[in-house]
């Protein structure tokens, strides 16, 4: 088996002192949780609360894809936290302020995804498929 190289970007942090940004955005790490639920906030198969320590994978994910996307979540909170990002629905959350790092973030949370799938021989096309078919999909009343 081929492994591609990860994509490369550059980043210019801000001049931020971690310490200080953990305390007050970070996850903390003795409560963290992973639910699975019927719905996912505006549609996706995955999230996380900040607020809650709680990482939220969709329940009609097949096993493999909860797998990938808690690989993903995970990582998109990991990396949020450390740039000084504060987690939806933290009130200090701001989409014109933080959306561009965020989507840095999230790009990478999918990148290593991706990657990490196809190490186990899961083709990402399939993934994202049976991943697509939960979005959008409302809780049975």
């Amino acid at each position: 088996m081929k492994i591609k190289k990860f994509h490369s970007f550059t980043y210019d942090p801000e001049d931020l002192e971690v310490k200080e940004i953990l305390t007050k955005y970070g996850p903390d790490f003795t409560k963290l949780k992973i639910k699975f639920v019927p719905e996912i906030q505006n549609g996706w198969a995955g999230d996380w609360d900040a607020e809650t320590n709680t990482i939220k994978i969709h329940k009609d994910l097949d096993d493999v894809d909860k797998y990938g996307v808690i690989i993903h979540e995970f990582i998109e909170m990991m990396v949020t936290s450390l740039m000084g990002i504060p987690g939806y629905p933290h009130p200090d959350y701001d989409q014109k302020t933080h959306g561009e790092r965020n989507q840095m973030a999230h790009d990478l949370a999918n990148e290593t995804e991706k990657r990490i799938l196809e190490l186990a021989n899961i083709k990402w096309a399939e993934h994202e498929k049976r991943v697509n078919k939960v979005r959008n999909k409302k809780a049975k009343k």
